[in-house]
């Protein structure tokens, strides 16, 4: 198997200590004290940058896309990691957040959210193949999904995808997302040849989120 150096952040000063994030850092800190990163925590949008560090900047090789916003919290985590700023090329748009992203070694399938995004000709550039999930509409909108989604449109919530180490694709869906949007999802399952799993509706793991599952960059 291939190790990871995983790491998690933290506040430097906790600004409020009943945050039940901040109570697990501590505890984490204690059985692992060099995992730990911490970051300067002034804000609320610190907080979250803190929490959710996939929504404030996705790496493409030598491209960094940013949430807008947050280039300094992006360069100031980048920073605390290691990373060498010099050489990387640093773009500002909404591709930053993970939320609208799901990704695997060379496809990328985005929210419809973002089908605009000025900087996806920048990805297909870098050989990146691209796909694009709906998200509910005016016509869904006494539904769970759009109760689900409507917040912020990210597709991680309903779909996610993996590369097994042998190449296959795997593929979790929510059921209420394939109910609703079968024929898109169904296509991108057959563009790149992958297996699916479809989470039922009203189960436990649905109402958990179960496609939000976090993938280690350890094969790509």
């Amino acid at each position: 198997t291939q190790e990871c150096d995983v790491k998690v952040l933290g506040a430097k000063e906790d600004t409020d200590a009943s945050h039940k994030y901040w109570r697990f850092i501590e505890d984490f800190e204690k059985l692992r004290p060099d995992a730990v990163i911490r970051l300067n925590v002034k804000s609320r949008r610190d907080t979250l940058a803190t929490i959710w560090p996939r929504d404030v900047f996705q790496v493409y090789g030598d491209l960094v896309i940013s949430t807008p916003g947050y280039e300094e919290k992006t360069r100031e985590i980048l920073l605390q990691l290691g990373v060498k700023l010099e050489g990387l090329k640093i773009l500002s748009s909404n591709l930053g957040q993970g939320g609208y992203v799901v990704r695997d070694k060379n496809i990328l399938i985005l929210s419809s959210k973002v089908l605009e995004d000025p900087e996806i000709p920048h990805l297909k550039n870098k050989g990146y193949t691209i796909y694009f999930l709906p998200v509910p509409s005016e016509e869904d909108k006494d539904s769970d999904l759009v109760r689900r989604m409507s917040l912020n449109y990210h597709i991680d919530t309903e779909f996610n995808l993996v590369f097994s180490p042998d190449g296959n694709a795997l593929i979790c869906v929510n059921g209420g997302y394939y109910s609703r949007f079968q024929e898109q999802v169904d296509s991108i399952v057959e563009a790149i040849n992958g297996k699916m799993y479809i989470i039922p509706e009203d189960s436990v793991d649905a109402m958990k989120k179960a496609t939000n599952f976090i993938k280690l960059p350890i094969s790509n």
